[in-house]
């Protein structure tokens, strides 16, 4: 009988073999819950997946080197955010970058599926622009934004690992909703658009349609007005 090993998201610092404690596990266990909002952050911040990935990595190892104080922190999610931020911003002063192409907008949302719903398919539209305003915020209000939004951390936790002032922070913060609200409402009206010019081509379509139906009715009685006079003639022939 054959086992199977769980496969792990994250490379170790240790051979990965001893049992884990607690501690161990639930930063573990946090790291990889929150996977997903962590790349987002390090990608927008970094400009590709790859440098985000590395990042992350980067990132669970300071994590892990302070494993035993894990219990002691009260919000750990916004601390492996900080910490995860805090790598990035390292790699970005050091120069240490592949500067691979950024991924477009295209390759984050999953490719639309023949016959799925063309209100779901408008709405996957939609998240996409507001993804793309997301990316075109200006630095402080993008990494603002992203901490706050995905990492759930407070101003002063913003604040701390940006050096920003918590003022700026906040500042900063509004601009980005501002722009997002924005955003969202203009690709929400070419949403609305696209739809209505949806309706209206389909709408038009149908009257068509419709036109054709009355013309060929309308030939196919004549014809049968002819038919039932030359019938009636030879009647009384």
């Amino acid at each position: 009988m054959t086992t199977t090993t769980k496969k792990r998201r994250f490379v170790f610092p240790d051979d990965g073999s001893a049992a884990r404690s607690p501690a161990e596990r639930k930063l573990e266990d946090v790291f990889t819950r929150f996977e997903p909002e962590l790349l987002g952050t390090l990608q927008h911040l970094l400009g590709n997946p790859d440098d985000a990935r590395d990042a992350l990595q980067e990132g669970f190892v300071r994590c892990w080197k302070k494993r035993d104080a894990v219990d002691e922190i009260a919000n750990l999610r916004a601390w492996v955010f900080r910490v995860a931020y805090n790598v990035g911003l390292d790699l970005l002063k050091s120069g240490w970058r592949r500067r691979r192409k950024a991924v477009a907008v295209e390759e984050l949302e999953p490719a639309a599926r023949d016959g799925e719903p063309e209100e779901r398919a408008l709405e996957r539209e939609r998240l996409a622009a507001l993804r793309d305003a997301i990316r075109r915020l200006e630095g402080k209000e993008k990494d603002v934004f992203l901490l706050r939004q995905n990492g759930a951390l407070t101003y002063e936790q913003i604040a701390q690992a940006t050096g920003l002032p918590v003022g700026t922070v906040k500042t900063a913060m509004r601009r980005a909703l501002a722009k997002l609200r924005t955003a969202d409402e203009i690709s929400a009206l070419r949403v609305a658009e696209r739809s209505d010019e949806r309706d209206q081509n389909e709408s038009g379509a149908e009257s068509e349609t419709t036109e054709k139906d009355r013309e060929n009715a309308a030939a196919d009685g004549d014809g049968t007005s002819a038919a039932n006079g030359r019938n009636a003639a030879e009647t009384e022939r």
